[in-house]
């Protein structure tokens, strides 16, 4: 759906995901891996996935009464989680499926994060409480302001016990459970999502999961969240090694996106279209900036292209766009649609005003 919004103003498909979702909801509270379908495939992680396409639709759309239709769903699936919380205070075993990520060292569970052979799972945990979020900042939008205030204070829970059983003080990262030595990109970032430090603690994490060999490494299916923790972290520019993977795919052959570049089993795979979203909503920078694009958000991250030109697709018209960048200086321009105005953040953080139906032109001398 993400990748879709980048390119397209047609939601047709996204509010077609969420009512298929919606029907396919079973009586514990989980949603299938996959619906309609001739049998019953349950991967109890994705149930997640199904909260945050209903804050990332809002924030496309604007659309709550769509999302209102879908509360009682997401109250369900919080209630599941909620409902395998063990005596440590974290989720235990979901059952199902427990996938997280296609890895070597997951192999044998086929992609089950290996920490929960032992305990919890810090992944699991900390995807469970960034959807708790996620439920809270979509209830306070639909005026539920109560239950807006209990899933913030069940992801507070939830945080708080991970900081105290699962920090590694020497290694200055997350464990992958409270007495499971192992370490992944995949909880650092989405301790990084859930506003478990400041920027600069984010900042040390982020870039020692990436400096340690012995660190698991996202894999496509999980970049998305990697490249969201290192955008929140500033660290967009340290994302070039990752993004170089997609590069080396052309060497490989591939004229399309794998769903990993080895040992994939579908050679055209959705999570794989990551470049799409990160083009246009990150390097280009162009982001709504409040719920259905009232307003625009442009910060671009030339971090490791010297240009880009195009346009990006609103729901209130075309973006055109021109950056340059050489040695001595940067330049901006850009051409606003009709009726959507708002800001150019630059570098540093300043920002100046984009009006509609307006050429803007900012250039920054680097001397």
């Amino acid at each position: 759906m993400m990748f879709t919004y980048a390119v397209s103003t047609d939601i047709d498909l996204a509010r077609k995901a969420l009512e298929d979702y919606h029907y396919s909801m079973t009586p514990e509270g989980l949603i299938p891996g996959k619906y309609p379908s001739a049998y019953c495939q349950i991967i109890s992680t994705f149930s997640l996935h199904y909260i945050y396409m209903l804050k990332e639709y809002y924030q496309q759309t604007g659309d709550i009464r769509t999302v209102k239709k879908y509360l009682p769903d997401m109250d369900m699936i919080l209630g599941y989680y909620d409902r395998k919380i063990n005596e440590d205070d974290l989720v235990g075993r979901l059952g199902y499926w427990e996938f997280v990520d296609w890895q070597k060292e997951w192999g044998q569970s086929a992609g089950i994060p290996a920490a929960l052979a032992k305990g919890p799972s810090t992944i699991i945990n900390l995807m469970y409480g960034y959807a708790l979020k996620c439920a809270a900042d979509i209830n306070e939008a639909a005026g539920r302001t109560g239950m807006a205030e209990e899933y913030l204070n069940r992801q507070s829970n939830i945080v708080s016990t991970i900081q105290k059983l699962c920090w590694d003080k020497e290694k200055g990262m997350y464990r992958e459970g409270p007495e499971f030595a192992q370490f992944t990109q995949h909880a650092q970032a989405w301790a990084v999502l859930n506003g478990m430090m400041d920027k600069e603690n984010a900042q040390r994490i982020l870039k020692a999961a990436m400096e340690d060999d012995k660190v698991i490494k996202c894999s496509f299916s999980t970049a998305y969240e990697w490249f969201r923790a290192m955008e929140q972290a500033g660290l967009y520019a340290d994302t070039k090694e990752s993004m170089e993977r997609w590069s080396g795919l052309l060497e490989q052959g591939c004229t399309t996106c794998p769903e990993e570049p080895t040992e994939g089993r579908s050679e055209c795979h959705a999570w794989s279209a990551l470049p799409i979203y990160e083009m246009i909503c990150c390097i280009a920078g162009i982001k709504a900036g409040e719920p259905g694009w009232k307003t625009v958000r442009i910060q671009p991250n030339l971090s490791y292209l010297p240009d880009l030109q195009g346009e990006a697709v609103t729901p209130k018209g075309k973006i055109q766009f021109s950056y340059r960048k050489d040695a001595e200086s940067e330049n901006y321009e850009i051409t606003m649609p009709d009726g959507l105005n708002g800001h150019f953040i630059h570098e540093d953080g300043s920002k100046q005003v984009l009006h509609g139906g307006k050429t803007h032109e900012f250039i920054k001398n680097k001397n």
